[in-house]
């Protein structure tokens, strides 16, 4: 294959691979944007290629940066560099939902570290706003309740408690 089209095969892949990502991220309310970034390849040259930036409510989830297409056994290969891990993803003949899969599994991993009202910013679409509205309310009490910090806009009891977010479990267990 000459080097245009190996290019062109390249960037026609991570467009896909990104456009089945922001198709997922938007369903998450997850932004995904594009950057370009310039590779160097030998036998290649230089050439732009696109970069995705993912991030939810302004914190950043993980950057998938592409490599190159000198991968042996695979037409390309792009990294997703996160917080805490990095992993290298090759382009190969394979079904987007394998990929879903493993984007899924590394923001799984990641999950842990968001702040708790980015994790409920997840679920509006799913989830009642009004129910999302007062776990946050919840967790401002609780933060209260624990280190006296910004005085809480309502005062919620253990029953409010376990009520709101009863309800939410259930809303996610019925999807």
């Amino acid at each position: 294959m000459n080097p245009a089209d190996r290019i062109r095969e390249y960037l026609e892949r991570l467009q896909n691979l990104y456009d089945n990502i922001r198709l997922w991220s938007q369903k998450q309310g997850i932004e995904a944007t594009e950057e370009e970034t310039s590779l160097v390849e030998k036998n290649l040259g230089t050439y732009t290629a696109p970069a995705l930036k993912i991030t939810h409510s302004s914190s950043f989830i993980a950057y998938m940066k592409p490599i190159g297409t000198n991968i042996i056994g695979a037409s390309g290969r792009v990294d997703i560099i996160g917080e805490l891990d990095k992993d290298s993803k090759i382009l190969v003949n394979q079904h987007p939902k394998e990929f879903s899969k493993k984007l899924h599994g590394f923001v799984e991993g990641q999950i842990e570290f968001w702040r708790i009202g980015d994790k409920l910013d997840l679920l509006k679409g799913v989830v009642d706003v009004v129910l999302i509205g007062q776990a946050k309310q919840i967790k401002n009490y609780r933060d209260w309740v624990v280190h006296k910090s910004r005085t809480p806009t309502v005062n919620v009891t253990p029953q409010q408690a376990y009520t709101v977010l009863s309800k939410i479990v259930f809303q996610i267990s019925v999807l």
